[in-house]
């Protein structure tokens, strides 16, 4: 959408009514699907979500919810192993710390730059419990939320999704998913290998589609570089009838 990724740019009402379904799921602490054909902007939608806590924190007032949000792009996977997986993960944690209160900050600091080089499974993954730990202890939710996931799953084993749903069991009501795939998970070429994680991809799904009336002219203003003013109604229901409100 923007090339430059400035999410400041996004007014506050970008994708409203998909932003109300998602922040109903922090507020109730559940994972989902989020679902979205290629050049519908379904990793827009999750760019902006995960860049823009001032809406977040709008969206939840009065929710007594704190948030965290993770954005974890599985397209930065070095390598298939489990111990890359999680220190993706510690990875993600640190480039969001500047976010975090200052304990917080330091935890996140420390954890990866103690563990960006571990090969051991089991020491990340301990040390990515521990660090979530102090997030509840902070009564801090964490969401994890991955894009691309189906293509992920193409090459993932089935012991890493059944470790990512035991660690969501494990931090119940403070720790979800949010997966953004192009497709249900029940058509994922080899669905067997998300085991239980299925059930909780699966139970809630929000669909991204065309953009609505305001989305849409925003976003013709920022591709054409042109104010309302200089547009005329015309054109603007031109690109809306070529398009069919889809950002692509």
């Amino acid at each position: 959408m923007i090339t430059s990724r400035s999410w400041t740019q996004y007014p506050q009402t970008y994708r409203s009514h998909e932003m109300e379904i998602l922040s109903n799921w922090m507020i109730r602490g559940v994972s989902g699907s989020v679902m979205g054909l290629t050049g519908a902007g379904k990793s827009n939608l999750l760019g902006f979500m995960c860049h823009r806590p001032d809406v977040i924190q709008m969206m939840l007032a009065g929710s007594l919810i704190q948030v965290t949000l993770v954005p974890i792009d599985l397209n930065n996977l070095p390598d298939g192993t489990i111990a890359t997986f999680y220190r993706v993960i510690l990875r993600a944690f640190y480039e969001i710390r500047s976010k975090l209160s200052q304990s917080l900050h330091q935890a996140v600091t420390s954890t990866y730059l103690a563990n960006q080089a571990v090969r051991d499974p089991f020491v990340v993954q301990s040390a990515l419990r521990e660090l979530l730990g102090q997030f509840q202890e902070h009564n801090h939710r964490v969401g994890f939320v991955f894009d691309r996931f189906d293509n992920y799953c193409e090459m993932a084993r089935p012991q890493t999704t059944a470790a990512l749903r035991g660690l969501r069991d494990s931090f119940k009501d403070f720790l979800f998913f949010i997966a953004g795939m192009r497709q249900e998970a029940a058509y994922i070429s080899n669905s067997f290998v998300l085991g239980e994680l299925y059930e909780i991809l699966d139970t809630h799904v929000c669909w991204v589609g065309a953009m609505n009336q305001s989305d849409a002219q925003e976003l013709i203003r920022q591709e054409t570089c042109m104010t309302p003013v200089q547009h005329t109604e015309y054109e603007v229901d031109t690109f809306l009838e070529l398009s069919g409100g889809f950002p692509s």
